[in-house]
């Protein structure tokens, strides 16, 4: 089943367990400031179950994000026009991945993400991530996993990787790799 939100008359948590939420308009799901751990997104369809939501071409800013599931989790861009995802607004955590199967993609026009806030966002392993937009750190970090990879042409502007937590950076670790945001160029040493 699909379902299209066209306005954010609604407060409070967004819960998708099975079917598409399917964005009609820019900036439609709950991101309020007032009590920002209430107005969340959180993917948690069953086993067998599958759980999107499209971005439809469309701009979007969501607090926090959890996706864990033993479903299938799935953030796309379905329509022809570009589309934009920003979370961790009013510094509130991402967590996607688990036991379930967990996808960002573009099945459609680019998508492009960015990390907002102060609070981590963690992809953990098992995401498939095939988008093609741009993605950007402007604010706290962002942790992946192995085998969760970017995709291809992945680039991070102002961005550095390192070793969480706080561990040296290095351009040539494989395990988990923390990506933040740094008013240094070039890292800082």
């Amino acid at each position: 089943s699909e379902m299209c939100i066209r306005d954010s008359s609604y407060t409070g948590r967004t819960t998708i367990t099975s079917g598409t939420l399917k964005l009609g308009a820019d900036e439609v799901i709950p991101n309020s400031a007032v009590n920002p751990a209430n107005n969340v997104v959180i993917m948690d369809p069953g086993l067998g179950l599958t759980a999107t939501l499209d971005l439809n071409g469309k701009t979007e800013t969501i607090n926090g994000l959890t996706a864990n599931t033993a479903g299938t989790a799935i953030i796309d861009n379905t329509a022809g026009t570009a589309a934009s995802l920003t979370f961790g607004a009013n510094d509130q955590a991402v967590t996607i991945g688990g036991i379930g199967n967990y996808t960002i993609t573009d099945s459609g026009a680019p998508l492009s993400i960015t990390k907002t806030g102060t609070a981590s966002a963690s992809i953990l392993t098992g995401v498939t991530l095939t988008y093609q937009g741009t993605t950007n750190i402007n604010g706290g970090s962002m942790t992946h996993s192995p085998p969760a990879q970017w995709p291809t042409g992945f680039n991070l502007a102002n961005t550095c990787r390192r070793l969480a937590p706080r561990g040296p950076r290095r351009p040539d670790f494989n395990g988990s790799k923390t990506w933040e945001r740094w008013e240094t160029p070039g890292c800082g040493g």
